[in-house]
Parts: structure tokens; C-alpha cells; sequence
């Protein structure tokens, strides 16, 4: 759905493959500049939603938040270089709960709104007909009416 994608997909793949060339003495640096570029991914894939379907979309998401989680797990397992750990552990920490709540927030409003739709559809008030036709929780709600229609005796 979104023509330049695949230019970010390419962005992303080359900061991945650079995180080992920036900093090859510090395996917990390399572990949070690897973070952030996740983050800084996961955040634009869930402000953008590039795909068409949007189970894809909530893969990807939810592929990048894994990796975010399982590569800052894995921070504890990296052998101390020196005793200066701490700024990489508190960036760490910062960029999982900014994306989590990022994440969190977008997953909020997304279930506000298709609530918001679907009480307006189920009371028929008067809703801005336009933005629910093209809502993808219109479209849902609509397919549930369908299938509502064909149990109907």
C-alpha cells in the first residue's frame, strides 16, 4: 500500500548489518544500538501501517516488538567489558517502555475508535458516513453482520 516501503525495509536492513561495525568491542552496545534501531522500526511500522492487510501489519509489529524484547532478555547473558554497564542498561530500558507504550497507545486508540464505530452503528446515530465506510473496523463490523444475516432463520 505505501510505495516507499520497501526503500525503509532496505534503511533497516543495512542499520542492522552496520550495528556489528560500529562498535565491535562492546557486545552490550551493540545489543542497544540494535534496540533502537528495532524501536525506531517498530515505531514507524505502527504509525504507518504499510500493508494492505492488516494481519500483516500486526505481524510485523509484533516481530519487531519480539525483537525487542528477546535482544534486551538477552542483555543479562553479555559478559561485562567493564564496569561502566549502566548507561547501556538504562537506554535499554528506556527504548523498551517507550516502544511499549507506543505500542500500547496506538492499540488504545485503535480499540476506542472501532468501539466508538460499532456503538454508532448499533444505535444508527448519525456518524460521519464517509470515514466509517473506508474504517477498517467498519469493514469488519460489516462482515460480522453478514455472517449474522446467514444464521438468521
Amino acid at each position: 500500500q505505501r510505495w516507499y516501503w520497501g526503500s525503509i525495509l532496505m534503511l533497516r536492513s543495512m542499520s542492522i548489518a552496520l550495528v556489528p561495525v560500529s562498535n565491535p568491542d562492546s557486545g552490550k552496545g551493540q545489543l542497544v544500538m540494535f534496540i533502537v534501531v528495532a524501536a525506531v522500526c517498530l515505531v514507524l511500522q505502527a504509525r504507518i501501517l504499510p500493508w494492505k492487510s492488516m494481519q500483516l501489519n500486526a505481524l510485523d509489529i509484533l516481530v519487531l516488538f519480539c525483537l525487542v524484547v528477546i535482544t534486551s532478555a538477552s542483555m543479562s547473558y553479555v559478559g561485562p567489558e567493564d564496569t561502566s554497564d549502566t548507561p547501556y542498561v538504562v537506554m535499554a530500558l528506556t527504548v523498551i517502555y517507550a516502544s511499549a507504550a507506543v505500542m500500547f497507545s496506538q492499540l488504545g486508540c485503535g480499540m476506542v475508535r472501532m468501539l466508538r464505530d460499532y456503538l454508532a452503528v448499533t444505535t444508527n446515530t448519525p456518524v460521519v458516513e464517509a470515514r466509517v465506510k473506508d474504517d477498517l473496523a467498519s469493514r469488519f463490523l460489516n462482515q460480522v453482520k453478514g455472517v449474522g444475516k446467514l444464521t438468521e432463520p
